[in-house]
């Protein structure tokens, strides 16, 4: 049976057991490249990743897999982690939000997850600062007020009788990429991320409402669930009145696409496959290794600039560690 590309070149990476740091890789490379490209970022990236980060940068197996969608989705992404040889410039393009002014105040306001100062609302997360945000409620033609939710709750608002008069709708589009929302008169206005456009549909109930899609986006029904489609992985993701259809195609990154783990994701070649489990732990002291698409895989911590390899590093499993200063 003749052998893909692929699976020549990793049997021959495979034989040196550990990978070694390389420049990332272009669009062109083969997918070999892309492949090593992946496995060390994300040993990286999960060797620094914060405690409250998701868990896409907390395990490498996941890392591994999410680089693949980032390298179609962000560009920019790919080529910050990428080239990021610290956990400082890991840091950086994990939580290149991050606005010190508005952590500055929201920690003097521990507790409090909204709160007001004169026109401008401030939504704080003591437990992640990136997810911290300040809101000029003169955007909205509203003003700073204790607020009820459509489900009772308490808390502050910008209140927009303006933007969002009784019956207005849940969500609606400013302009092509500006989406606006509505809760119990409460308004916040949110730009579409790049790529994106503001598109107005019904819902299952043929109320007006409206969201942030790629022009091309498909819709799905499944919400949550992963599957395949011949050899593309959909991923099936919360998007107005259904879902938005993530596609990646597997193929391209000479991978194929896996329906029949408790996971659907893309993998190696069916031939190659030798792990299921995610974990990753220490090997010989020194190496992390972990299943990256269904190869195990080692990476050298020293290679990366870590000192050694710590079985419980970043609290959730192994993970390179004392090498860079965090």
């Amino acid at each position: 049976m003749r052998r893909s590309p692929f699976v020549i070149a990793a049997v021959a990476f495979l034989a040196c057991h550990t990978t070694q740091v390389r420049p990332p890789s272009t669009d062109t490379a083969r997918p070999i490249d892309r492949y090593i490209e992946s496995v060390n970022s994300c040993a990286r990236i999960s060797s620094c990743a914060r405690k409250n980060d998701p868990q896409q940068y907390r395990e490498a197996s996941q890392c591994v897999e999410r680089w693949l969608a980032w390298r179609e989705e962000n560009t920019l992404t790919v080529q910050c982690f990428g080239t990021a040889r610290s956990c400082a410039e890991i840091d950086n393009c994990m939580h290149r939000t991050n606005d010190a002014r508005v952590t500055a105040i929201c920690n003097k306001h521990s507790g409090e997850s909204t709160f007001c100062e004169g026109e401008t609302l401030f939504q704080c997360d003591d437990e992640n600062d990136d997810e911290s945000h300040a809101v000029a409620c003169s955007d909205v033609r509203g003003e700073c007020k204790e607020h009820k939710t459509h489900d009772g709750l308490s808390a502050r608002a910008c209140i927009s009788p303006e933007m969002c008069p009784p019956g207005a709708p849940e969500s609606r589009c400013l302009d092509s990429v500006t989406l606006l929302t509505c809760d119990n008169g409460a308004a916040e206005r949110a730009h579409c991320e790049p790529g994106e456009t503001c598109q107005h549909v019904r819902d299952e109930n043929s109320e007006p409402t409206a969201y942030c899609a790629k022009p091309e986006q498909k819709q799905c029904t499944r919400v949550g669930q992963r599957y395949c489609e011949g050899n593309k992985l959909i991923r099936c993701s919360p998007a107005g009145a259904k879902g938005a259809a993530e596609v990646l195609d597997c193929a391209k990154y000479g991978l194929s696409c896996d329906g029949s783990s408790a996971r659907p994701g893309c993998r190696v070649p069916a031939e190659m496959v030798g792990c299921h489990d995610s974990t990753a732990r220490c090997l010989r002291g020194d190496d992390l290794e972990f299943c990256a698409l269904g190869i195990r895989v080692a990476v050298s911590c020293k290679s990366l600039g870590f000192a050694t390899c710590d079985a419980t590093g970043n609290g959730l499993e192994a993970a390179c560690s004392m090498g860079v200063v965090r």
